[in-house]
């Protein structure tokens, strides 16, 4: 009786002890990111411009999902020769000029990592427009499909990824932002491709309530 209920003991611990060592950490991202919404307009902004990976040029394009992916291998970021560009220093780290932020390096490791599927309007019934924040959305939005043309140092010479220059921005050009954005003007923003119906919905959401840097 004495060993049957050592055994039972024994049996239990290990159990415990099994179920502890195969109990695998939260990831360090709480969403789906979405191709179209998330990962295109990033590289877009940031890579695919004209002399870089626009695809007129010597280096292989990077404007289309067939075109990205085709430099990842799905579900491994460590192994995939965007995410090392990216990552990387020296004459092989990309854009070269240009780092990435953290935030956006982060944005296509998870996408690689979940698959890198080709996902598009992620948004679409589901956009959320009651609580749009500076920090929380429009900053990484604005970082994302504007930075490469207008973030600290870009060639165009006027900087939006940093809040008070978008606000002195939007105090004289509200209207002219506001049509860019909708594609409804000669100039459009960002030029390689409209946002999502959402993204356009949150943006004029914070603006119409005074564009504040919360």
């Amino acid at each position: 009786m004495k060993k049957y209920i050592l055994f039972i003991g024994i049996a239990v611990i290990g159990s415990v002890l099994f179920s502890i060592s195969c109990k695998h950490d939260p990831l360090p991202y709480i969403k789906k990111v979405c191709f179209s919404d998330d990962v295109l307009p990033l590289i877009t902004n940031n890579c695919a411009m004209s002399g870089c990976h626009s695809g007129t040029g010597e280096r292989g394009a990077l404007n289309s999902y067939s075109s990205i992916v085709s430099q990842v291998n799905p579900g491994n970021s460590g192994s995939s020769r965007l995410y090392n560009a990216i990552t990387g220093n020296g004459e092989n780290a990309m854009p070269p000029n240009k780092p990435l932020t953290q935030d956006q390096k982060n944005i296509i490791k998870w996408w690689i990592d979940q698959g890198a599927e080709n996902t598009t309007d992620c948004n679409a019934g589901n956009c959320d427009t009651a609580n749009v924040t500076y920090s929380g959305i429009v900053q990484p939005l604005i970082s994302s499909n504007c930075g490469g043309c207008h973030g600290p140092g870009a060639s165009m010479g006027i900087t939006l990824t940093v809040y008070n220059d978008l606000k002195q921005y939007l105090d004289a050009n509200k209207q002219k932002f506001v049509d860019a954005i909708n594609y409804t003007s000669a100039k459009v923003m960002p030029p390689s491709g409209k946002m999502s119906a959402c993204k356009i919905s949150q943006m004029q959401k914070w603006i119409n309530a005074g564009y504040a840097g919360n």
